[in-house]
């Protein structure tokens, strides 16, 4: 997929009227892009305003403030008619008693991206409160109500059940009620092989162990990998991986070939008078994953040598030394309750296996 470059800008909405659509937008929806587009274009542009405090509910559903302003400016990035903000609710009082120190930060942030300080301001709420409050508080302004039957959908509907929702949540905002499924386990265990399959059976985006491709690229064996290479494939993993979440093919479900905890774990036992060197950037970012479920495959099947493998790994010790060193990292980042063990002794029995996981939560989200 190729990447692309989003306008980090402030944008400056032109004109003598401005719309404006505030919200906490957890997250961002079919339904609030839609009074969007009806506020920009029924003035010469909208300014958006995401909302919210320490603890909302944005955050308890793994999208804090910052996040969802991030979000909700990459969807307008490529759009001169929106310009977006967020403002933080942490040190004003609650709602309903908030209402006058909110509104000077939403209007401080709507001047800060308009050009013409004598604007008329038109708000878009799809609450009747909303709408006699703001009618007292800016009776200068108008006060547009949004009949929100129209789409009939809403934040706490997805947040509930995001995959029966998921073509009304907008793409920025998927990666964070994605179901994400990692397989781990020692060398020649399958992994690869069920990866491709689990992806094809349920139509979701895969990715592949990013040491394939970086040990040709850096004409690298494993008998050679030092420290910095260790990173970077971990870093690549994480990559991948946080990739395949973005894809827009994504309809809620991936699977992942490693991940950087599972590099941590060679680097520990492959590099371990560097580890230290390298310890927090792995944990940084293994900390920012997230896993429905981690399929753990035993070192239970026989080590083949496809020619890329060092051989030297394949006596059942080693093997089994690494599978306790992955239980080892599981443990340290808190995945327990992920863990799903693989432990069928055929191919087909620890595919069943899995597959009976995803179905039993897909059948839970219809």
């Amino acid at each position: 997929m190729k990447n692309k470059l989003h306008d980090i800008s402030e944008k400056k909405i032109k004109g003598d009227r401005i719309g404006i659509f505030f919200g906490t937008v957890s997250p961002l929806h079919q339904g609030h892009y839609s009074e969007i587009v009806r506020a920009k274009r029924e003035n010469d542009g909208c300014v958006v305003i995401v909302s919210g405090y320490t603890g909302d509910r944005g955050e308890n559903a793994g999208m804090n403030l910052t996040q969802r302003g991030r979000s909700t400016r990459e969807i307008f990035s490529e759009d001169d008619n929106v310009s977006v903000s967020y403002v933080n609710e942490d040190h004003i009082p609650a709602m309903p008693h908030g209402w006058e120190p909110w509104l000077d930060l939403v209007l401080t942030e709507v001047k800060k991206l308009t050009v013409n300080p004598n604007a008329k301001y038109v708000w878009y709420t799809g609450e009747k409160e909303y709408q006699e409050k703001l009618n007292e508080l800016r009776p200068q302004d108008e006060v547009v109500l949004v009949d929100r039957q129209i789409l009939p959908i809403s934040g706490t509907a997805i947040r509930e059940n995001p995959l029966k929702h998921w073509n009304y949540i907008l793409p920025p905002f998927r990666k964070y009620f994605s179901k994400n499924y990692l397989v781990i386990g020692s060398p020649s265990t399958g992994k690869t092989s069920l990866i491709r399959d689990l992806g094809r059976r349920f139509n979701a985006p895969f990715t592949y162990e990013a040491a394939r491709t970086y040990e040709p690229l850096f004409n690298v064996r494993d008998n050679e990998l030092l420290v910095q290479d260790l990173l970077g494939m971990g870093l690549a993993q994480f990559e991948l991986n946080r990739s395949a979440i973005r894809e827009m093919g994504n309809p809620g479900l991936v699977f992942f070939d490693t991940d950087i905890s599972t590099t941590e774990v060679y680097t520990q036992m492959y590099a371990a008078a560097d580890y230290e060197s390298v310890r927090q950037t792995f944990e940084i970012h293994a900390k920012r994953q997230k896993f429905e479920k981690i399929f753990v495959i035993p070192p239970i099947t026989e080590y083949v040598d496809d020619g890329f493998r060092d051989m030297t790994t394949a006596n059942d010790d080693e093997r089994w030394e690494m599978h306790n060193a992955f239980m080892a990292i599981i443990k340290k980042y808190g995945w327990e309750d992920k863990v799903v063990l693989l432990d069928e002794p055929s191919y087909m029995g620890r595919y069943n296996q899995a597959c009976d996981v995803v179905c039993s939560m897909l059948d839970s989200h219809k």
